[in-house]
């Protein structure tokens, strides 16, 4: 697909990344391209191992995101008034609503993979 050039970026988009997603994904980019991490790591993950010429002579990046790097006092009133306006149509995404009693059930069903996108209601 790529012609052998590597793709343009690489999105990591694990529940809890690893050193070893990126270590996998640095390879996989062409001269110039991007690792885009999105995922929140453990505080103890901290070796990565990549061969540093990487970086320098091909110029590769490693970027990570919070929030699709969006300012949340700009976007988040935006995406707001989008949904109210039905031109965001967030419920399409939640996988299963939990009540807070249920939160529990929620991470368990997370950490199996059974949700995409639960929700807790604090109004049940």
């Amino acid at each position: 697909m790529t012609n052998g050039q590597g793709a343009d970026s690489v999105i990591l988009t694990p529940s809890l990344l690893r050193t070893k997603d990126i270590e996998d994904a640095v390879p996989a980019i062409r001269k110039g391209g991007t690792v885009v991490a999105t995922a929140a790591a453990r505080v103890d993950e901290r070796e990565l191992n990549i061969p540093l010429i990487e970086l320098t002579m091909y110029q590769k990046r490693i970027q990570g995101v919070n929030y699709g790097m969006m300012s949340p006092v700009k976007d988040i009133p935006r995406l707001l008034n989008m949904w109210q306006a039905g031109q965001l149509r967030l419920e399409e995404l939640v996988t299963r609503t939990y009540s807070l009693e249920q939160i529990n059930d929620g991470y368990a069903d997370m950490r199996e993979g059974l949700n995409i996108r639960g929700v807790i209601n604090f109004d049940q």
